[in-house]
């Protein structure tokens, strides 16, 4: 028996194929965790790439708050994210955090996301209350959160 198989793009894809003929995506990553962020960050890629030809910048809240609603949406049932306001991010350093979680095991992440300066370089030593570096404050509080912490970088070929 043969099953049909859609891939994320909404093309039909034969079960046996390793990847999508539209789109490139690997079948077996469709419909898992791991193909949603890779289809995500290529879509990302993309989008940043046309924004910087046609001179119309994004900041990576608009690439954050997409890309997390796509992954809330797909995998709500195992990733429960909580993005921070402006005033939590000054405190802790992060834009978000996120639990992936399987049964009752998981672990979580705080994240900060930088977008890739016309240079292709990152505004790593920035200072929100002008003390204490931004980096350093998500370091501390995701330790003192039980989290991992890490950065999701926004860039594109200039």
């Amino acid at each position: 028996m043969r099953w049909l198989v859609l891939c994320i793009c909404g093309q039909q894809v034969d079960e046996d194929d390793t990847f999508c003929r539209t789109c490139g995506m690997r079948v077996s990553m469709v419909g898992s965790l791991c193909g949603t962020l890779s289809r995500r960050a290529e879509l990302t890629f993309q989008a940043l790439a046309a924004e910087h030809r046609k001179g119309w910048p994004s900041s990576e809240v608009t690439h954050t708050e997409e890309n997390l609603r796509a992954i809330d949406q797909a995998h709500g049932d195992r990733v429960a994210i909580r993005p921070f306001t402006s005033d939590e991010e000054r405190l802790n350093g992060a834009d978000w955090e996120w639990w992936f979680h399987a049964g009752d095991t998981g672990f979580g992440m705080r994240i900060q996301a930088k977008r890739a300066n016309r240079k292709g370089g990152y505004d790593l030593r920035y200072r929100p209350d002008g003390e204490k570096y931004q980096n350093d404050l998500l370091i501390e509080d995701a330790v003192a959160a039980g989290c991992l912490p890490a950065y999701v970088l926004y860039n594109h070929l200039n």
